[in-house]
């Protein structure tokens, strides 16, 4: 009898950890879905450095490891300690989709775009020794997916699970990759599929990590309305969250039902209160649509019927200049947003705001791969509007002020005020306590990598 195969798969977190290690950790669904699609006769591992580092010493016949930008460079290490070995290594992900070539020069083959759909020949080439240099995967259909993630395989210590039901966005915002790795058609797994998944999810909390559950259009917001009916009929009892976009509360309906359903908070991106960036290079559609006086609104909404309001906001936008970070200040105290999620604008590669200003000149970091590192933990780009030394102060001290000690308190009293849960505003206070660890320990000024 035949040897079993061990397949080792792994998820790699960054060089620059201490930004990535704090906070809350995100399952990853891409190599429980990879080891559900290996065949029978192999033994699957998945290791998840968000628990335990990987050595390089580990058995396997195969080794596939994912990667995003901010853990390329930790990915290309681990790949080089295995393949020094002799073992086989297959990448895959979003960055290596974007830089196939360089991925190339630390692994023995590359999955380009989603997996699923070539797999099984990545398997089948191995085994019989014709393994192909890349595979470039379509997109998946999602309204016949049969297959769940081996979630048995996956770390125990993640304190709640992730559930995927759509992929692919028709916006086409610069700063975003979504578009270019899963394509501007939105497609959606099918109601029962989901409930069928969630019913054999242990955890109490659920995360759906779908860039925008409610979609954008009618037909996908129907689709939203019958799985939170389905939830609310099937007695599924769970806690979720989800990111949408501020059409989330278009229908006040359909908030009720989420809400009922379990809904205690969303991830929505208002990116910006300054009307020029949102209609400018960000291309912000529907945010310019509404107004930024509708985040007043949407906020109010999620508030009544308990929903947490994690609002994403991105700076160091070409049309801004530092008067925006005060103002920032002063809408997150007036609007009661429960958890203020402050970013640099990253121009991470494949998105149309990285070939801008990599042909304008204006990326501070550009000797590949080492510089990825980079795209995570400090300012990678120069301000059109300021000098960058005296953006990183600004925006240092606007950090500082967003999540005092006092400010903290006062957004958890309030989620407490208008939830009555204690659940809820314990998740506003420690999320809030762990965005500014993230900030104080991880990140950096741009001139310890300039020097």
């Amino acid at each position: 009898m035949d040897t079993l195969r061990r397949l080792l798969l792994i998820n790699p977190v960054p060089r620059l950890s201490n930004i990535a290690r704090r906070g809350f950790k995100i399952q990853p669904l891409s190599l429980a879905y990879v080891a559900s699609l290996t065949p029978e006769d192999w033994v699957v591992e998945i290791l998840d450095e968000n628990f335990e580092k990987v050595t390089g010493k580990e058995d396997a016949d195969l080794v596939g490891i994912t990667s995003m930008t901010s853990t390329a460079n930790r990915g290309y290490e681990i790949a080089s300690h295995f393949r020094s070995r002799g073992i086989t290594v297959v990448m895959g992900g979003i960055h290596v989709s974007m830089v196939p070539e360089e991925a190339l020069t630390y692994a023995d083959s590359v999955v380009v775009g989603e997996v699923e759909t070539v797999w099984e020949n990545v398997i089948m080439d191995f085994e019989n020794k014709r393994l192909r240099k890349i595979y470039r995967g379509s997109y998946a259909d999602l309204q016949h997916k049969t297959v769940f993630p081996r979630r048995d395989l996956l770390n125990s210590k993640y304190k709640f699970a992730s559930i995927q039901t759509s992929r692919g966005c028709p916006f086409d915002c610069e700063f975003c990759s979504v578009s270019a790795f899963n394509g501007k058609t939105f497609r959606q797994r099918t109601v029962e599929d989901i409930i069928n998944e969630i019913e054999h999810i242990p955890q109490k909390v659920v995360a759906f990590i779908d860039d925008n559950l409610i979609g954008y259009s009618q037909e996908s917001k129907r689709r939203a309305e019958e799985l939170f009916k389905e939830m609310i009929r099937r007695k599924l009892n769970k806690l979720w969250g989800c990111q949408a976009s501020i059409n989330f509360v278009d229908d006040e309906h359909l908030i009720k039902l989420a809400a009922e359903s379990g809904c205690c908070v969303a991830l929505i991106g208002l990116e910006s209160i300054n009307p020029q960036a949102l209609s400018g290079h960000m291309n912000k559609k529907l945010n310019v649509s509404k107004g930024v006086e509708y985040y007043y609104e949407v906020i109010e909404k999620l508030h009544k019927y308990g929903i947490m309001l994690i609002g994403s906001m991105v700076f160091c936008n070409d049309e801004d200049d530092l008067d925006v970070l005060p103002a920032t200040m002063e809408f997150i105290s007036k609007s009661g947003v429960d958890i203020p999620w402050p970013s640099i604008t990253t121009p991470n590669p494949g998105t149309a705001l990285y070939s801008r200003l990599l042909s304008e000149g204006r990326l501070l970091f550009t000797r590949y791969p080492d510089d990825w590192d980079k795209y995570v933990a400090t300012i990678p780009l120069k301000p059109k509007n300021c000098d960058l030394m005296t953006f990183y102060h600004t925006y240092i001290q606007f950090i500082r002020n967003v999540f005092s000690n006092y400010n903290i308190w006062k957004r958890s009293l309030k989620t407490f005020y208008y939830s009555r849960s204690l659940f809820k505003t314990l998740i506003t206070f420690n999320f809030n306590k762990s965005l500014r660890h993230r900030f104080e320990k991880g990140f950096l000024p741009p001139n310890k990598f300039l020097v």
